[in-house]
């Protein structure tokens, strides 16, 4: 990338390292910037290290651009809540990676969360997930934004930063139940003013294997 505000920019993690120290319970996200401007983020801020924002939100699964089964994340601060970039190839035209990251997950609950991202150069990305819990699990998709989200329905959902736009369509499953709001649980330090969008697009009924 020679010139960011030109380019379309997506960074993905699927780490062998863990959760610990900075690696976060971030196995398998990722994160999106185009022409300058970041639409889908990670979120939350750094108030004091330690803090119950900074550790039970910024460091959480939930924080990011990924998925949780339950309402549960991955391992918390561990070497063993592992990821893993098993596929990756780039072309002129198109670049895809694959990670797994099922182990990762607390209590073992997913036997496998493999997310495959597609980069068909300059503009779309597709984001193809699939997962395989031990029990039939509700499964809730988290995004991130700087700026309230747009949601028609789950085949027309907008996140704008500026004069910048993506367009987002939920493809499967069908009858994806969408909360937003702008609050963290926990909430930052009160010197923090600043918010953002969280969008969290939850199952409609429990299921051991699920598709995204």
């Amino acid at each position: 990338m020679t010139d960011a505000r030109k380019s379309v920019q997506v960074i993905f993690k699927s780490s062998p390292f863990g959760t610990q120290s900075h690696g976060n319970e971030a196995n398998n996200s990722f994160v999106l910037w185009a022409y300058g401007k970041r639409l889908l983020v990670r979120s939350g801020h750094y108030d004091s290290y330690g803090s119950a924002h900074h550790s039970n939100w910024v460091w959480s699964t939930r924080s990011v651009n990924n998925i949780t089964a339950n309402g549960l994340g991955q391992g918390k601060r561990t070497a063993q809540a592992q990821g893993k970039i098993v596929a990756f190839k780039t072309t002129p035209s198109m670049d895809i990676v694959v990670g797994e990251a099922g182990s990762a997950y607390e209590r073992g609950i997913l036997d496998r969360f493999t997310r495959a991202i597609i980069f068909v150069k300059p503009e779309l990305v597709i984001v193809y997930d699939r997962l395989e819990a031990k029990k039939p699990s509700t499964f809730e998709y988290w995004l991130h934004a700087i700026n309230k989200i747009s949601v028609e329905d789950q085949n027309r959902i907008r996140v704008e930063n500026d004069d910048v736009v993506c367009d987002i369509d939920f493809l499967t499953p069908s009858d994806l139940t969408f909360k937003q709001t702008n609050k963290y649980d926990p909430k930052p330090r009160p010197r923090i003013k600043m918010r953002e969008w969280h969008l969290t697009a939850t199952t409609p009924e429990k299921k051991k294997r699920m598709e995204f």
